[in-house]
């Protein structure tokens, strides 16, 4: 039972070592801590640039994972380039249904 902490530890290290390399920490934090909080009105229906900004930025995140994914499989991770599989399942095959459209 030892050993599987150990593993996941070194997965959860490992995983941690790879996002640290693709973002920038100290400026998401920053932009966490000093975010002002807004009040969104709930009846507005969003704009077309609310709308194009969302799309951006999910597809934004999906490319951050086929990075962490890619450079898990780079660096012969192969349990966590599974994981992250079984963690995002929706994230499989998008940007390949997206070229075939």
């Amino acid at each position: 039972m030892t050993e599987f902490y150990i593993k996941i530890g070194a997965i959860v290290i490992g995983l941690l070592v790879i996002l640290s390399s693709l973002v920038n920490i100290p400026s998401l934090v920053s932009k966490l801590i000093l975010r002002k909080k807004s009040t969104v009105d709930t009846n507005v229906i969003p704009s077309v640039e609310t709308k194009q900004d969302n799309q951006k930025e999910f597809l934004d995140i999906v490319s951050l994972w086929y990075q962490l994914k890619n450079k898990c499989d780079h660096f012969n991770l192969h349990v966590a380039s599974e994981k992250l599989d079984e963690v995002f399942p929706l994230l499989n095959g998008v940007l390949e249904d997206e070229q075939v459209s």
